[in-house]
């Protein structure tokens, strides 16, 4: 079996069939995220099927939702379907780190960067922060009735001070794409982003591949794959998946078990403090 997996450009190149692009996570506090997006949505998956994009030069994943709550953005409650990098067609495969996975029949909360939802333009990376910005909706661990959990499976306690309080441990497995974007807990002190959020990587004090430009990781590709997967363009830095060493004020309070209360937070009540968050 061919696999291609996309890994950050920091890490070490795995073997010639690997595919490498580079992301970078900027944590951020839950009310930057509601502030930021441009579209924030709840509904249920409907179907979750992978295909080579419209040029084959790339494999994307298609999630298309029902039942569907648009909170901000215009978007067509009817229609809407993410279009997010990676996944396996046949023996080949393309696994992004940090990007987040669904399962047909779950609820999920979508944070999104703008009325985009999966293109070219933004590489296939819509959700806000990766992880980050994605919210599964399951029975809870204690009450039975249907939370909210983060990015990393853990549930929602409540929001305070414009971040959100979570309950200690995972109630769900964490996927190999998902990561751990949402387990950096600092929320990065720099500047602005350039261009398309272009984080270049002597910025991190990281050294970019030879040959390549910090914006840019070169793509090696192997000599047994097939001619139109050779032009796999690799992601801008954009806030989202790679491991960093942050400081500053925590993003996430995770609470001991002697803190957890054994509240939890809705959806209905996950959307009102989003809605409320998000008013300038």
């Amino acid at each position: 079996m061919t696999r291609s997996r996309m890994i950050p450009v920091l890490l070490a190149l795995a073997a010639l069939a690997t595919q490498t692009s580079a992301s970078i996570v900027i944590p951020q506090d839950i009310s930057g995220l509601a502030k930021e997006a441009k579209t924030i949505f709840a509904g249920t998956v409907s179907s979750v099927r992978s295909g080579w994009n419209a040029k084959r030069t790339t494999i994307v994943t298609h999630v298309t939702f029902k039942s569907v709550t648009v909170l901000k953005g215009n978007l067509d409650p009817r229609t809407v379907e993410l279009t997010l990098s990676g996944g396996k067609v046949g023996d080949e495969e393309i696994v992004t780190e940090g990007q987040p996975e669904f399962s047909e029949g779950d609820r999920y909360i979508v944070l999104c960067r703008s009325e985009d939802l999966g293109s070219e333009r933004n590489r296939y990376l819509p959700i806000i922060g990766l992880n980050q910005g994605y919210f599964r909706v399951r029975p809870g661990h204690r009450t039975g009735g249907p939370v909210v959990l983060d990015g990393a499976g853990r549930e929602i306690v409540g929001i305070e001070n414009g971040r959100l309080v979570v309950a200690g441990g995972s109630t769900i497995p964490v996927s190999r794409s998902q990561g751990t974007a949402t387990d950096l807990p600092f929320t990065a002190t720099r500047a602005e982003p350039t261009r398309q959020d272009s984080i270049p990587a002597a910025r991190l004090g990281a050294r970019p591949m030879r040959g390549s430009r910090p914006d840019h990781p070169a793509m090696p590709t192997s000599p047994t794959r097939p001619d139109h997967n050779r032009s796999v363009p690799a992601p801008d830095w954009v806030p989202g998946s790679q491991r960093a060493v942050m400081t500053g004020t925590p993003a996430i309070r995770v609470l001991s078990q002697t803190e957890d209360r054994g509240t939890r937070m809705s959806e209905v009540v996950f959307l009102s403090e989003i809605r409320r968050l998000m008013t300038p």
